[in-house]
């Protein structure tokens, strides 16, 4: 016995699967563009950061009002500042990855070191 399927039956399933099929992608490639947009925010984030520490670097007059970050100073106080910011931008451009910022590491070290014997 052989069946026959209508030809309304074929097409109203073929437009489902169509949709269903377009639903997918559409959901698939929204998330693909969401999660590369949020991955190139924020490298995006991270190199304004670093680049906004590397250029603008003004100095606090006395008679200023504005607050000063006790963390900064004792940085720049330290001598080793460039070296610090450096390493933080490794740390970050990493992943939060210690292991593959060690040149940098070791260059904080020894300013340290040094520092320390100038004390």
């Amino acid at each position: 016995m052989v069946y026959s399927i209508p030809r309304k039956v074929i097409t109203t399933l073929s437009t489902l699967l169509r949709k269903v099929i377009i639903t997918a992608l559409s959901t698939l490639l929204r998330k693909v563009i969401i999660t590369t947009l949020s991955t190139l925010l924020c490298k995006v984030i991270t190199t304004l950061s670093t680049l906004l520490r590397k250029v603008i670097i003004t100095p606090l007059s006395s008679d200023t009002e504005e607050e000063v970050d006790e963390y900064e100073t004792i940085i720049e106080r330290s001598g080793c500042a460039k070296e610090h910011y450096t390493l933080e931008d490794c740390y970050h451009d990493n992943n939060r990855k210690w292991a593959k910022c060690k040149d940098e590491m070791n260059s904080f070290r020894q300013c340290m070191a040094i520092q320390a014997t100038k004390r």
